[in-house]
């Protein structure tokens, strides 16, 4: 899997981004964009698509159309396992993991490579 355009990825080890990732565990959809976005919650925290942050359980249409007025990016909260397999599932077939590892230095800067916010050593 290559990440996708016009979506925020966020690790789940990030401490920057705890809060997101709780309001991602309980269920809350999470989105993200460079101004105010109306929500249950939002919040100011790290540059992605933007720094402003709103979570809401069940967005309404109307919600979601604002969202997308204000060009907001859903979130997503990924973890390092998941990465490792998105990536491995992207050179399947054509590039040896091994050799992949050994060229980049290991997961983190592999990972990184291709577009994948890893938070692990390994």
């Amino acid at each position: 899997m290559i990440p996708a355009e016009r979506t925020v990825y966020i690790n789940a080890a990030d401490p920057e981004q705890a809060q997101a990732v709780r309001w991602a565990a309980l269920g809350y959809e999470i989105v993200n964009a460079p101004r105010p976005l109306p929500g249950e919650e939002s919040w100011i925290c790290d540059f992605r698509h933007g720094t402003i942050y709103a979570a809401c359980l069940a967005p309404s249409d109307r919600m979601r159309e604002e969202w997308r007025d204000l060009d907001a990016w859903p979130v997503l909260i990924v973890t390092d396992e998941q990465i490792r397999g998105f990536v491995r599932d992207h050179m399947a077939g054509e590039i040896d993991e091994a050799d992949a590892l050994e060229t980049w230095g290991g997961w983190p800067e592999l990972a990184r490579a291709a577009g994948w916010p890893y938070q692990g050593k390994e």
